[in-house]
């Protein structure tokens, strides 16, 4: 009796789950990373005078090319939101008014998204 067994059809099922798992994780993937972006809303001249420097790399972070989504918190006194975005090792932060008008955007001086949220936490922004 032949113990061998044939390569094409010894191969065939570990071809398929390869092949099954890899859709399944990309399935996963695509839900993950098709979160609504924020929408990025016309710079005041605020932005353009005072932090011209990252608009760019802002604008791509907070419409959802980012290294982390986007995440808001809220402040309750002053009635403004903060979006914050990290975008390989840079941090940005977006605060809009209770009427979602840009108030401000910057570079954080942040090193770490946990380190972002501290300083917003430190000013009244809650999550």
């Amino acid at each position: 009796m032949n113990t061998i067994a044939n390569p094409k059809t010894s191969l065939l099922p570990v071809l398929f789950l390869f092949l099954t798992v890899g859709a399944l994780v990309l399935l996963f993937l695509s839900t993950v990373t098709t979160l609504p972006p924020v929408t990025v809303p016309d710079y005041t001249a605020h932005e353009v005078d005072r932090h011209a420097d990252v608009i760019s790399v802002a604008t791509t972070c907070f419409s959802g090319y980012g290294t982390i989504s986007p995440q808001m918190m809220y402040n309750p006194e002053t009635k403004r939101s903060a979006w914050m975005c990290q975008m390989d090792d840079s941090m940005f932060v977006w605060i809009l008014d209770e009427l979602g008008n840009t108030v401000t955007m910057f570079k954080n001086k942040s090193k770490t998204f946990a380190d972002a949220i501290k300083y917003l936490a430190n000013r009244g922004y809650l999550p």
